[in-house]
């Protein structure tokens, strides 16, 4: 993804540098739907990536493929696919949805889920009554300030700068804000 975007052999090289992060070392030494989350999130980001940059739109249907067996690893896969829809919707390229394929990406990744989605409305959504029951006892609410500081953790300590320098270069650089803005053309950040 980092050479998509014009990265060279240095930028790849930190970009890669995710791996490293503790939650990934974690999640991904024991066989689970959490291991492979990741996975399915960045494969099909790469996807859209690669097709908004010239990719032939038939890269769509890699993409309808991928996210309908994502979202059989984890509902969560539903999350991303609304964030890429409505990221696409706020941009200029939303001119996507022109386009048959990716209404046939929709088809493909609706078409693998169904049959778990109607094993979901036999069985009275236990999905739903899972996410009921664990709130509370093994999710806990915690205060800003801590949700911040165990994403440093969760992340890697050591990759803080990095991303650190890439929210300052996109929010407060000219050079951030100019490529930020011709990407998505929100007014109210763009106007100042």
């Amino acid at each position: 993804m980092a050479r998509e975007v014009g990265g060279a052999r240095f930028a790849q090289f930190f970009a890669g540098f995710v791996f490293l992060a503790p939650i990934y070392l974690t999640f991904d030494n024991f066989l689970s739907m959490n291991a492979f989350e990741p996975v399915f999130w960045m494969a099909c980001a790469a996807i859209v990536l690669r097709i908004l940059n010239g990719g032939s739109p038939r890269l769509w249907l890699l993409f309808g493929l991928a996210a309908g067996i994502g979202i059989l690893n984890k509902h969560s896969m539903l999350f991303f696919g609304s964030g890429i829809a409505i990221g696409l919707l706020l941009t200029s390229a939303r001119k996507q949805f022109a386009r048959i394929e990716i209404w046939m990406a929709s088809f493909i990744a609706f078409l693998i889920f169904l049959p778990n989605l109607l094993w979901e409305i036999r069985n009275g959504y236990p999905t739903i009554a899972l996410l009921h029951t664990v709130i509370g006892t093994k999710y806990s609410t915690v205060s800003p300030l801590t949700y911040v500081g165990e994403q440093f953790l969760l992340v890697n300590p050591l990759a803080a700068p990095l991303w650190l320098a890439g929210l300052y270069f996109v929010l407060f650089d000219r050079q951030g804000r100019n490529i930020l803005c011709s990407a998505t053309r929100i007014s109210s950040y763009c106007s100042k």
